[in-house]
């Protein structure tokens, strides 16, 4: 554990010193951030999820939807539709993880020295429970850096430990690009540790319409699991 935690910090700061403006996470990427919607507003991620071990597995349409209840509150409902294709030809069909949270931001820089958000969401079906993450950002003028740690409690005796690290890149102001590095980590009976490295892009067209991607790999991977050579997300966002 100290080990990837070693090399998550090495990662955030190498990324501090070559990145010109850092932009927060949340969809495409799989590190969360500090923000929340907009108070009355709607924000609808709809996109195409690929995990690739020795099959292909997709979750589409999977559906993120938000709205702000309150100045600085946000409610979230998300849903997957998972599609597995086995080596046979037959394709599997399940409902993915639905989960349903509420968004807090607990600070904002604009007031303080930093943007902290807390997000407690619960989990209704696979592995079913309550995740608690909390995010912290920092800007430094034109960059920023993002970090998240999360812990979750789930039946049977699930438990399991989340961090990340995010950094980014703005080469025009409706252009984002972005890297980062995350971790799973299982306490329960069958213990181990899932890293993942990630880049992605975020292209805002309008002030209501966006698109987005990611693509990734597994870079630790737990002796009982087979390694996700490639991880993508794809989609676009909606603001009304």
């Amino acid at each position: 554990m100290q080990t990837l935690l070693r090399l998550s910090i090495l990662i955030t700061l190498t990324m501090f010193v070559i990145v010109a403006y850092a932009q927060e996470g949340g969809p495409p990427m799989l590190v969360d951030d500090a923000r929340v919607a907009d108070y009355k507003e709607w924000e609808l991620n709809s996109s195409i999820n690929t995990s690739i071990t020795s099959k292909l597995t997709l979750s589409v349409p999977h559906i993120d939807l938000n709205y702000g209840i309150y100045p600085g509150l946000q409610l979230k409902v998300e849903a997957p539709l998972i599609l597995n294709f086995n080596n046979g030809g037959k394709i599997g069909t399940k409902l993915g993880e639905v989960s349903a949270g509420v968004k807090y931001q607990i600070i904002n820089e604009v007031k303080y020295f930093v943007s902290a958000s807390t997000f407690p969401q619960y989990s209704f079906n696979v592995n079913r429970g309550l995740l608690v993450p909390v995010f912290i950002e920092k800007t430094f003028d034109r960059f920023l850096v993002g970090t998240a740690l999360g812990y979750f409690w789930g039946d049977n005796n699930y438990r399991h430990s989340e961090y990340g690290a995010i950094v980014g890149y703005r080469p025009k102001d409706n252009c984002n690009l972005m890297a980062e590095y995350f971790s799973n980590t299982d306490h329960s009976l069958v213990k181990g540790t899932s890293g993942y490295a990630n880049v992605g892009l975020r292209w805002l067209f309008g002030d209501n319409f966006m698109i987005m991607g990611s693509f990734g790999t597994q870079v630790v991977t737990p002796k009982h699991l087979q390694r996700e050579k490639f991880i993508s997300w794809i989609g676009i966002k909606n603001l009304f």
